[in-house]
């Protein structure tokens, strides 16, 4: 059961990402033609400043999520209940915080951009930006016990029809009116729809959400979910400084015009994270449901086989953006928006080697370990952020980017699967270095041999696109397939597809 409802969240997850993903490149070609690069650095700064301020959040929906899969597995409803109302609770505080700590930020809007408006009303952008966020914590609470129960392809599902459809309609309307304003507007509306059904949904599956009595959590569940949530906030905070200052970095030290030919890539390197991300994020209540029945003999054989696959397809998608960036770009949106090979490579070892963690990171959300490495996430931020800047001096955009991967290999790579082998997995944490050092020299090879081939093709526009995409599809697959075709965390995927051919 666990494995068919991971299979069919991912497979659901997979298809309506890349509706998404086709919509939200329309929308962004659409964006740059009627309001030019400056709006579009203005877009991308405000975005990650509203994603800084998010930190208001502290974690809760992780520990929270965390805290429901035994009462699930139980069928514990008073407890679920009491759950729902703290997450309630907590999220309209949150959303009050971000408000209050959004609105100092205004006197100093043009300093984040430079100076650089490209037309617009600041001020009126930013707040329509605040309050795109805001919305997004009303009735967000209640996806949580959906997400928890296995179900995440109902949330995925709403939420991607929905955006498909602003996406579509904020198209026409820059088209026509090319209103800035009026596009955030249909965003934030359509925001706040999203969250009212999948609610709605949530009451419908869940009759007992809507009971009336109030029920109260025991002082031990209160007190975990507490420590988790302080050790999630540092979490945060880690992944916000990894994740969302590069673009205000950029922004500050090079201008909003360099900010938006990074959003361009950015958003390809975002829609491929996200495909991937949601697909991998589809099989954490499973895990979380496995932590609180299963064996840690069989939780380790998982976690191997699900590193295995994690690796092959973070790999083989590295390998492909670094080949086809700048040539998907170059035909886009011109070779006037382009970045050099050296910062293209530079963003693909930071998506390879955040894409190694994946696994890593689900098994400790989902076995709860949150507690045990809190203080990596403060650390990690700290460096990155004085790196980047320090590298930026130096040595322009890609300094950003070498800062980034620096404070990652130092920090991250090493402490999250020490604190899973020893807390979660009990065992010796050398065998996850064995392995990375594995994958990352097949990467290497498989990356060598696709690069040196694709650069024999000396086409140009869409047919030398084509090209060099049939040579990245096939090349790293086939070197791993040579590689470990033998291997048990091959094999057990092979049966797997074997099972669901046959079905």
């Amino acid at each position: 059961m666990r494995t068919k409802k991971s299979i069919r969240n991912a497979i659901v997850t997979f298809g309506t990402q890349i509706i998404n993903i086709l919509l939200t490149f329309i929308g962004r070609t659409v964006f740059n033609l009627m309001l030019g690069e400056q709006c579009l650095g203005i877009n991308t700064v405000f975005t990650q400043t509203l994603t800084v301020l998010s930190l208001a959040e502290l974690g809760f929906g992780s520990a929270i999520i965390y805290s429901m899969y035994k009462p699930l597995a139980d069928g514990d409803e008073a407890k679920l209940k009491a759950l729902m109302e703290l997450y309630k609770k907590a999220y309209l505080i949150v959303a009050a915080v971000i408000t209050l700590l959004s609105l100092p930020l205004i006197p100093f809007l043009y300093v984040l951009t430079k100076g650089e408006d490209g037309g617009q009303n600041l001020t009126i952008i930013y707040l329509l930006y605040v309050l795109n966020t805001v919305v997004t914590y009303l009735y967000a609470y209640k996806r949580s016990i959906i997400i928890a129960d296995q179900n995440m392809h109902i949330v995925t599902l709403y939420q991607y029809i929905l955006t498909s459809i602003q996406q579509i309609v904020q198209v026409v309307f820059l088209y026509l009116t090319k209103s800035f304003i009026l596009y955030l507007v249909i965003q934030i509306i359509v925001n706040f729809l999203i969250n009212y059904l999948i609610s709605k949904k949530a009451e419908e599956m869940y009759p007992y959400l809507k009971k009336k009595e109030k029920t109260q959590l025991d002082s031990e569940t209160k007190n975990t979910i507490f420590r988790n949530i302080k050790a999630m906030f540092m979490h945060r905070v880690g992944d916000v400084a990894m994740n969302s200052t590069d673009s205000l970095i950029l922004s500050a030290f090079t201008g909003v015009v360099n900010a938006g030919f990074y959003g361009n890539y950015k958003l390809i390197l975002s829609a491929i994270n996200g495909i991937l991300s949601q697909i991998f994020n589809s099989v954490i209540a499973s895990i979380g449901n496995m932590g609180a029945k299963e064996s840690t003999e069989k939780i380790h054989n998982t976690y191997l086989a699900i590193n295995f696959i994690g690796f092959w397809i973070y790999s083989f998608c590295t390998i492909c953006l670094f080949t086809l960036l700048n040539p998907f770009i170059t035909i886009w949106m011109g070779e006037g928006s382009l970045f050099s090979i050296g910062v293209v490579f530079l963003m693909c070892a930071n998506f390879y080697m955040t894409g190694m963690r994946r696994a890593t990171l689900i098994f400790r959300d989902a076995m709860g370990l949150f507690w045990y490495d809190r203080y990596k996430a403060i650390v990690e931020c700290v460096m990155n952020l004085i790196l980047s800047i320090a590298f930026v001096q130096k040595i322009g955009i890609a300094g950003i980017f070498f800062g980034t991967i620096l404070s990652m290999a130092f920090v991250s790579a090493w402490v999250e699967p020490y604190i899973l082998y020893k807390y979660g997995l009990k065992r010796r944490v050398s065998e996850f270095g064995i392995y990375y050092c594995i994958y990352t020299a097949a990467t290497v090879i498989a990356g060598a041999a696709t690069w040196f081939l694709a650069q024999k093709v000396r086409q140009a526009g869409i047919i030398g696109l084509i090209i060099r995409a049939v040579i990245c599809v096939f090349v790293p697959n086939i070197i791993y397939l040579i590689f470990f075709w033998k291997t048990k965390e091959f094999q057990y995927f092979w049966n797997v597809l074997k099972k669901i051919l046959k079905k």
